[in-house]
């Protein structure tokens, strides 16, 4: 089991939403990094139905960016999709998520990966 899956909380321990872990994970400096950290930001779909949630979301990720943060990638996917995807796959070929610097088929991943996406924290609010 990894201690973290990103540069970020390890998964499960964002208990205030991304704000807080966005403070947290840039209260280092990533610069001493070569090619810098991911931070890894994973958020229930629900959350865009509304043109005001991606403007959130964009100030999120340039907030990330301007207090010093390398790279975030973020996946907008259900937790109950990730595991509906585990064990249907033939369903879900087409369900892509990032990785650690690349983006993969949720499907393709090993049995271990897909938990390690599925473990991460799951931010229902903006």
């Amino acid at each position: 089991m990894p201690f973290a899956d990103s540069c970020g909380p390890a998964q499960g321990r964002e208990r205030q939403g991304p704000t807080a872990a966005i403070l947290s994970t840039t209260s280092w400096d990533h610069s001493l990094l070569i090619g810098g950290a991911a931070y890894n930001m994973k958020f229930n779909r629900s959350l865009f139905a509304t043109r005001e949630s991606f403007e959130r979301l964009h100030d999120v990720a340039i907030a990330f960016l301007q207090r010093g943060g390398f790279e975030t990638q973020i996946n907008v996917v259900d937790t109950d999709v990730l595991r509906r995807a585990k064990q249907n796959p033939a369903e879900y070929r087409d369900l892509g998520v990032r990785i650690g610097g690349y983006t993969d088929y949720f499907v393709r991943l090993s049995p271990e990966m897909q938990d390690e996406v599925i473990m991460r924290t799951e931010f229902a609010r903006l």
